[in-house]
């Protein structure tokens, strides 16, 4: 059964939530929906998806753990500040081509 979420979310967020990062009942998905939908407008549809689909193997990777090993306390946070520096990475490695 799927979940109904009380407002109409962007593509993106049906990406994040098809990969099980984050849960329909989460209380920061309207953080997560806002945030991808607002950077949906700023950025390439391919430089955006290549960051988000590597954000959320990382995170997926490292079971929601930092760098470091350290617990990560907010997934939007540090989701949002993985993923705006994994979209200056795919830009940067573009440019370097």
């Amino acid at each position: 059964m799927k979940a109904k979420l009380p407002f109409e979310p962007c593509y993106w967020l049906t990406v994040v939530l098809k990969s099980k990062l984050i849960s329909p009942y989460s209380q920061e998905i309207v953080l997560f929906n806002d945030f991808l939908s607002e950077q949906d407008k700023l950025v390439d549809y391919r430089i955006y998806s290549k960051a988000l689909n590597y954000t959320i193997a990382m995170m997926k990777y490292r079971n929601k753990k930092d760098a470091k090993g350290h617990a990560i306390c907010s997934s939007f946070y540090y989701f949002k500040t993985a993923l705006l520096s994994n979209i200056e990475r795919v830009i940067n490695n573009q440019k370097d081509s």
